[in-house]
């Protein structure tokens, strides 16, 4: 799926995370310019129920986030952001108290105290690739085989 950060997303079914523990979201994709706060993806209920992956937050990097109290309680994995105009393989898994970060096969940013988990944001979060709940922050790049697994895996 190509994207140009113009209001090109895609929605997947709610209901997908429904009690959902332990977790695993990995794709391919391809930067193509920086943003801040463009999403690779982006699940929740609205703007204080949220998990995203951005490939490069405002002030930092490649950061994934989670929190059922707003941005100002998230619980996060941060690691350098994408690089632009290349393929990566990316991942994170939520194992238990522990979520890892992979960019390519390495591991990129761990967090062993994340307590919230998918099914903290409640029953049939809304799950763009491409966007996030504030309706922006769309990704300019390209994204292949997106992949949600409902126990903590490496996916390459």
């Amino acid at each position: 799926m190509t994207l140009n950060r113009s209001g090109a997303y895609a929605a997947l079914p709610g209901g997908i995370l429904d009690g959902v523990q332990e977790a695993t979201f990995c794709t391919w994709v391809k930067v193509n310019s920086h943003s801040g706060w463009a999403r690779l993806f982006d699940c929740g209920t609205g703007t204080d129920k949220y998990l995203f992956l951005a490939p490069k937050a405002e002030g930092s990097g490649l950061r994934f986030a989670i929190t059922v109290a707003g941005n100002g309680a998230e619980q996060v994995i941060n690691a350098p952001e994408l690089a632009t105009g290349v393929w990566t393989h990316d991942a994170v898994t939520l194992n238990g108290t522990t979520g890892i970060l992979y960019v390519g096969v390495l591991e990129a940013g761990r967090n062993s105290a994340m307590s919230q988990t998918p099914a903290s944001l409640g029953c049939s979060p809304l799950i763009y690739i491409a966007k996030s709940q504030w309706n922006a922050h769309y990704l300019s790049g390209q994204v292949d085989d997106f992949r949600i697994y409902n126990q903590g895996i490496k996916c390459f």
